[in-house]
């Protein structure tokens, strides 16, 4: 199982690639868009395994838990009540990525042409990176505090 240095570390490679896609998403936002929203969602993919290992580290148990897949890492935001405001930053970036990857809308179940159909271009950046990115960030942040000081 990934530590929690594994999971950040893949986020700041993810952020890396992010910034220098986002240096030229304003010339061509429809170009990179599907990109932008893909490496976002694999940055938020593991800030929310980290959260989930740190998560574990300060429980009773003193286990930490990671998601073996899309699915189960899903179903635990939705099911567990104190991971309910990451889901509802997560989701939109999961559900975005399936159609940049897959063409496919997995909350209609609808297949896309592409994914400048499912939204648009300019509300990448707005929405999904400076926000729902952003609070999946502070969640981790606010978590990683808390281990800090129970290390």
């Amino acid at each position: 199982m990934p530590k929690i240095e594994a999971h950040e570390e893949a986020a700041t490679r993810n952020q890396t690639v992010l910034s220098n896609l986002l240096k030229n998403y304003d010339t061509s936002p429809d170009d990179f868009a599907s990109w932008v929203v893909t490496v976002a969602f694999y940055k938020a993919l593991h800030l929310v395994e980290g959260i989930f290992y740190m998560d574990g580290m300060l429980s009773q148990e003193k286990r930490p838990f990671h998601s073996k897949d899309h699915k189960e890492r899903n179903q635990r935001l939705k099911d567990i009540k104190k991971f309910g405001h990451i889901w509802k930053n997560y989701r939109p970036l999961f559900e975005a990525s399936m159609v940049a990857r897959y063409l496919f809308d997995p909350n209609s179940g609808a297949e896309q042409a592409n994914l400048n159909t499912y939204l648009s271009g300019n509300s990448v950046y707005g929405q999904f990176i400076n926000h729902h990115l952003r609070q999946i960030e502070k969640s981790f942040d606010v978590k990683k505090a808390d281990y800090s000081q129970c290390k």
